[in-house]
């Protein structure tokens, strides 16, 4: 089990499974703390958020396989379509966005994460051929 600084004992930041690192939900920090900082600013903390959780599973943003993003609002859609494409150029993973009414009234953003190892099995990364 691997823990979040802030976030509640309830549940594990993130747990592995082999080769496989699944995150719980995260929230920016600065929604936690309770200021409610713009769309854009929440999306980046997050995203810098589930690097540094992931680098303390083994893995790191390039290895993520599916994105599930929950959004307090349709409107922020394109600025998160913006924010995702500058942390992932090349590799894109499989991505879900939701619009969902969030626990934390400050949150705007929550992301999970699912993600292989560095030092695992690197086909599990690789797409199809089709």
């Amino acid at each position: 089990m691997i823990t979040v600084e802030g976030q509640s004992p309830a549940f594990s930041g993130a747990v592995t499974a082999g080769s496989l690192v699944f995150t719980s939900g995260l929230v920016a920090p600065s929604a936690l703390a309770g200021n409610a900082l713009g769309f854009a600013c929440q999306a980046r903390e997050v995203l810098d958020q589930l690097g540094a959780l992931l680098a303390r599973a083994g893995s790191d943003l390039v290895h993520v396989l599916r994105v599930e993003a929950f959004l307090t609002d349709a409107s922020y859609l394109p600025r998160w379509n913006e924010v995702f494409a500058q942390v992932w150029t090349d590799h894109r993973p499989a991505r879900t966005t939701v619009l969902a009414a969030l626990a934390l009234p400050t949150a705007l953003i929550e992301v999970q994460a699912v993600a292989a190892t560095i030092d695992g099995d690197q086909d599990a990364v690789t797409r199809p051929a089709w």
